[in-house]
């Protein structure tokens, strides 16, 4: 009878919590007003309108948690409503919801002036032409939410051409329609459904409040849902009021400026800090109770039994405790020789006149030498042990055997007896067990110690590397860098780690990026597994200079070929593209006039060739001379004769189009390639000749050369001189290059022999 008053006691005390908890359950808790509410002292004209206006007609949206929605009961609950009754409370009226109206049909009245005002929505142009907003009194940033199939989508220029969910009637339509009208807007009843899409595959991401999906994703456990990514639009969340009652706008702002911020965050903290329950039911109640009635009754019958068997509980509870003890020293990676001495002390207690110990293979115990091993332990008890009362082997998962357990007795005992009542275990079991946890020990302690050798040689290797080694997650999310990056970029590996790949690039380099990735993409949607790439592009160094690097990048997979991640190596190489630079520039430019050279004009002419051939429009080549050039060389010197040569060359680029091409050929011979010009061959050859005739004058104009001489006063020579020029006009392929060359070459010496500072077409009879 005493232990069936203690079951009834324990039964009584099980289901009284979920009494109470079934009959206060979560959404009857209400918000805490403010003790006191400061008066607001209304104008005459604004104390007319709320008597006039005793009842105020107000649309809602029934599903648009946390801000405002209708519970199951049919309230309609949220922050807009919290806000309502304290406006309610102060302007001395009644605001009158207008129910069983969905969102789109509550904007429909309001235009119609069938409303008094809206308690949720967001200001934009096309609302503001028939609705007066208040100061918004919530604002979020409008968020976007993918189901993480695909990488991160960052903001709404990446949603293009892409399938967005919104809800219907929302403000986002009319933002997204004007700005990325290349979304695809796909358009849901609510909230939760808009997500819905997402979940199911059926919209590529979802564009909308973060507070209202963020109460749905919980409270409908959308787990597969994520943000990926934030827009540039805010969702502010007003009091709109139809254009007749500006005076009602008025009232209604004037109260919100009175609301302290402890008040509102009460509020927001109400809603956006709930915990999404589900009460207890009547039925699952019931069920609970008559569960706990078996459980007690099993558990009476129990204690009857552990009543008889009270050692075999003791000895039970005391292995238990020290197989859990060892279970933790092995999850938090104790150390081995505390393990295994801690395993053989467990032995101990459950035997009397018996001590154990545990010794390693050989080849492992010169690694890890374990004090209480069979081979230390031997010459400590020497004098009082000598019997081996049983031996059992420690064998891996994989069957190799890792060392054994032996039991030693003294020589007078014969038997082993155990320290707490017989036959409840067997001895093999007890053994086995310890066995079996000594193996885990020292398995975890050679894998521990493959691993430690295997990243020390792994960081031995990449450290010592001059090329920085890198790891990234699947989004470019850096997650281990080598020690070369600091001696390249000067960044230490805790400022890099955890940052975007992008930060290390110029803009230039992450739009490279950018559309390797994009490729890389389209090949695995078509099935198309992409290896490794390389590309080269400029990084940021921390002193704020820029360096040239070529980078290899390769895709880690997991087991079902999805990317998972990338490494690589990343290899500096400034020196050689300025050498490159340098190569080219001496290769195709004059270094004289950095103007393009012969092997330059050469490829150009070719260009403008096939292009002319392509549209059906003429080129035109031009070779200019200096006519007196020789004697300022003679007289002045090589050194002003180049200053003259650098002038002509800027003249000569001022007087062309930036599509057209000036070149040097050698000594004081230039050329100008003319592309793109007419159709017709007559209107092209009067285009050249005004290009020709412009730069003749140019070039007549008078030159003040200032040459400079070391320890020496500059000397200022003012010089005069003019060009002769041959032209030639052409058109496709009919010519080969060197005959334009060579024509134009004959025209330039038929104007010096006409006189000289003239501009001549080419003729096979002088002109």
């Amino acid at each position: 009878m005493k232990f069936l008053r203690l079951y009834a006691l324990l039964l009584l005390l099980s289901i009284l919590p979920f009494s109470l908890q079934a009959d206060t359950p979560s959404d009857q808790i209400a918000l805490q007003n403010s003790e006191h509410t400061p008066k607001i002292n209304f104008s005459k004209d604004q104390q007319a309108w709320l008597a006039a206006h005793p009842i105020i007609r107000v649309g809602v949206d029934p599903d648009f948690a946390p801000y405002e929605w209708r519970d199951k009961k049919g309230n309609y609950v949220g922050i807009a409503v919290d806000y309502q009754r304290r406006l309610e409370k102060a302007m001395g009226v009644r605001f009158e919801i207008v129910r069983d109206k969905s969102w789109s049909e509550s904007q429909d009245m309001a235009k119609r002036g069938e409303l008094d005002m809206l308690s949720s929505m967001v200001k934009t142009p096309e609302r503001s032409q028939y609705m007066i907003f208040t100061e918004p009194y919530r604002e979020t940033h409008l968020v976007i939410i993918d189901d993480g199939q695909r990488g991160f989508i960052g903001d709404l220029a990446h949603l293009t051409g892409k399938r967005v969910a919104l809800e219907k009637g929302y403000f986002v339509k009319e933002l997204l329609e004007k700005d990325y009208p290349q979304i695809k807007l796909i358009f849901a009843d609510n909230t939760h459904d808009a997500l819905l899409l997402v979940a199911d595959g059926k919209a590529d991401a979802y564009v909308g409040d973060s507070g209202a999906a963020n109460y749905t994703i919980k409270k409908n456990d959308l787990s597969n849902l994520r943000f990926s990514g934030q827009t540039e639009y805010i969702s502010a969340q007003s009091f709109a009021v139809i254009k007749k009652n500006a005076e009602l706008a008025t009232i209604i702002s004037k109260v919100m400026d009175s609301i302290s911020k402890e008040e509102s965050e009460a509020i927001f903290n109400r809603w956006l800090g709930m915990r999404i329950e589900q009460g207890i039911k009547t039925k699952t109640l019931i069920q609970y109770g008559v569960g706990l009635v078996i459980l007690s009754l099993l558990f009476g019958y129990w204690i009857f039994r552990l009543q008889r068997e009270i050692g075999y509980r003791k000895a039970a509870e005391m292995r238990e405790h020290s197989r859990n003890g060892i279970l933790e020293m092995l999850a938090k990676a104790a150390p081995l020789p505390a393990i295994l001495e801690t395993i053989e002390r467990s032995v101990e207690q459950q035997y009397s006149g018996l001590q154990c110990r545990i010794s390693m293979r050989d080849d492992q115990e010169r690694h890890q030498p374990h004090t209480a091993t069979f081979g230390t332990a031997t010459t400590d008890m020497a004098p009082r042990l000598s019997d081996v009362r049983g031996t059992q082997a420690i064998q891996a998962a994989s069957g190799e055997i890792l060392g054994t357990l032996t039991l030693y007795g003294h020589t007078a005992d014969t038997t082993v007896v155990p320290s707490t009542e017989p036959n409840t275990f067997s001895d093999a079991f007890l053994i086995e067990q310890s066995t079996h946890l000594a193996g885990i020990a020292i398995e975890k302690w050679i894998s521990a110690e493959k691993l430690r050798h295997s990243e020390a040689h792994y960081r031995q290797l990449t450290e010592g590397a001059s090329d920085v080694i890198w790891k990234t997650d699947c989004e470019l999310y850096i997650t281990y860098i080598s020690l070369a990056d600091e001696r390249l970029r000067g960044y230490k590996a805790d400022e890099v780690i955890g940052r975007h790949i992008f930060e290390m690039f110029t803009e230039e380099g992450v739009a490279t990026v950018t559309e390797l990735m994009r490729q890389r993409q389209e090949n695995e949607q078509r099935g198309v597994p992409s290896g490794p790439v390389t590309f080269e592009a400029q990084q940021h160094c921390k002193d704020g200079h820029l360096i040239w690097a070529e980078v290899l990048s390769k895709p880690e997979r997991d087991e079902h070929g999805t990317i998972v991640g990338f490494h690589g190596v990343t290899r500096e190489t400034t020196e050689r593209k300025q050498m490159q630079d340098q190569v080219r520039q001496l290769a195709f430019f004059d270094p004289l006039t950095n103007l393009p050279n012969r092997r330059l004009l050469n490829d150009r002419l070719g260009q403008v060739m096939t292009a002319s051939k392509r549209s059906a429009c003429h080129g035109a080549l031009m070779i200019l001379d200096l006519d007196n050039f020789k004697q300022l060389n003679d007289t002045q010197g090589h050194l002003v004769g180049d200053l003259l040569l650098i002038e002509v060359a800027r003249r000569l680029t001022r007087c062309v189009r930036a599509m057209d091409t000036v070149a040097r050929f050698g000594g004081d011979e230039f050329v100008v390639l003319m592309s793109d010009l007419n159709a017709d061959a007559k209107a092209s050859a009067t285009q050249v000749r005004i290009v020709a005739e412009k730069i003749r004058a140019s070039l007549s104009e008078p030159y003040l050369l200032t040459a400079k001489h070391p320890e020496q006063a500059d000397t200022i020579v003012e010089h005069c001189c003019s060009a002769s020029i041959g032209m030639v006009v052409f058109i496709g392929n009919e010519s080969t290059q060197d005959d334009i060359l060579k024509w134009a070459d004959a025209a330039m010496y038929q104007a010096k022999a006409a006189g000289r500072n003239l501009a001549q077409f080419y003729s096979k009879k002088p002109e």
